[in-house]
């Protein structure tokens, strides 16, 4: 039940008027009746009796008017502690970020965050993707970006996943399929899979789909375009990493809708830094 429709239905029972409600919120006539029986539908009894020319409120419609009157005092403190917060907070904000997914998965958050609270500065902490869960458990960030969601470490945070994008292959300009522009998992076959041993959950994910001759461990990122070189291999590779700015590799799409990957934000249930959750309130999809 949305707060709106409570706000409305709490001024109608106070004014017993349909007009005047819809006035007082700028609606319809008909849109306020319409959120009156969502609110009807959800608590399953009638919350008013209505004639042509009066409207009653039912025993159900009391219990609910008293029950909303509470909720919306109780939405109001919320509001104003938060507004509170806003204007009282200082300090600083640490963000474990992916370096390479910073312009597109971080810099519009930060920008939108950083002009509501101007006062609180925003220090980036890059990491790999694998840290992120170990640095918020040791305080050393308060909220931090993740790609290849572990739903394990994510049960112990708040997660608000942002973007979902399917995957690319990344391979050596020197391999034989680099003239492509794009591959299949039979193209994929039989070829040597470079991965990342923190992130092993690669392999795990996609072995059922991918049958890769073996697999080879490039241990950081950074090294995944020189292993890609020496082993002629493949990396499935999310569409942020051209940001890495090399020359050596090039990227494929890989015809098939199932090899995705998601992004999101962790962070703390019960955050020490109380800049966290306002920084929160600005995560929206992509």
């Amino acid at each position: 039940m949305k707060i709106q429709y409570m706000m409305e239905f709490v001024y109608l029972v106070e004014k017993l008027n349909f007009t005047a409600t819809a006035s007082e919120f700028h609606l319809t006539q008909p849109t306020v009746s319409k959120h009156v029986q969502m609110l009807e539908d959800a608590l399953g009894l009638p919350l008013l009796a209505r004639t042509t020319h009066t409207v009653e409120v039912t025993e159900a419609g009391g219990a609910a008017y008293a029950s909303f009157k509470r909720i919306l005092q109780e939405h109001d403190r919320l509001m104003a502690d938060m507004e509170r917060l806003r204007h009282d907070l200082s300090g600083e904000l640490r963000v474990g970020v992916l370096y390479y997914g910073i312009r597109e998965y971080v810099q519009p958050f930060v920008n939108a965050f950083r002009k509501a609270l101007p006062q609180i500065k925003v220090i980036y902490v890059s990491c790999q993707n694998y840290q992120v869960f170990e640095l918020l458990k040791n305080g050393r960030i308060d909220i931090g970006i993740v790609a290849r969601v572990d739903e394990e470490a994510v049960a112990q945070f708040d997660y608000v996943p942002i973007k979902r994008e399917h995957l690319k292959c990344m391979i050596s300009k020197n391999h034989p399929l680099a003239k492509q522009t794009s591959v299949t998992l039979a193209d994929l076959s039989e070829q040597t899979m470079v991965y990342l041993s923190a992130e092993s959950s690669d392999l795990t994910a996609f072995k059922d789909k991918l049958a890769f001759k073996n697999a080879v461990d490039a241990v950081q990122i950074d090294m995944v375009p020189m292993v890609l070189e020496e082993t002629n291999g493949f990396f499935l590779a999310m569409d942020t990493l051209k940001n890495m700015n090399s020359d050596s590799v090039v990227f494929l799409t890989i015809d098939d809708a199932d090899l995705t990957m998601e992004f999101g934000y962790v962070f703390p249930r019960h955050p020490a830094n109380d800049a966290t959750h306002l920084f929160a309130e600005h995560l929206y999809p992509l």
